[in-house]
């Protein structure tokens, strides 16, 4: 009975490391059981702001966000964020990312991004749409008015 438990328990840590590394080879880094961003072979994955973070995990995002695009333009700063699920989240600040952060007065966090090739789009209850891209962030108010902000 010994002997079956310990080959066991070597059976089961061996079929461990070996599907941990079989996960690690795909690009999901070790994880002890949290929810990691997948990585792609080569590229450097930076985490989104405490602030996102934050964000995120009171709207019942799990795990670490990672920053899949930055754009910062006069009046604001915004980042589209990716948790391991492949899902996408809209954070921006106005005033940029050194203004003081409000979140829903001066800080914006919304889930629900869409992917369209290199640009981002969320719409919001009241029908307001933000889509940004590496040109330029472009806000189509749910009263008509459309407000472009072009990347400095």
């Amino acid at each position: 009975m010994v002997i079956a438990t310990i080959l066991l328990t070597v059976l089961g840590v061996g079929l461990g490391l070996i599907l941990n590394a079989q996960q690690a080879a795909r690009g999901f880094p070790a994880s002890g059981g949290q929810d990691t961003a997948p990585v792609d072979a080569g590229e450097s994955r930076t985490p989104c702001r405490p602030e996102t973070q934050q964000a995120a995990a009171r709207a019942g995002v799990p795990g670490v966000l990672v920053q899949v695009l930055k754009v910062v333009t006069k009046s604001s700063t915004v980042w589209i964020c990716e948790d391991s699920r492949g899902r996408y989240y809209y954070h921006a600040n106005r005033g940029g990312e050194d203004a003081p952060w409000v979140e829903n007065k001066t800080a914006l966090f919304l889930n629900g991004v869409q992917r369209n090739g290199d640009t981002y789009t969320v719409t919001v209850a009241d029908g307001t749409q933000f889509s940004v891209n590496r040109q330029r962030l472009l806000i189509l108010h749910a009263d008509g008015r459309r407000e472009e902000q072009p990347a400095v």
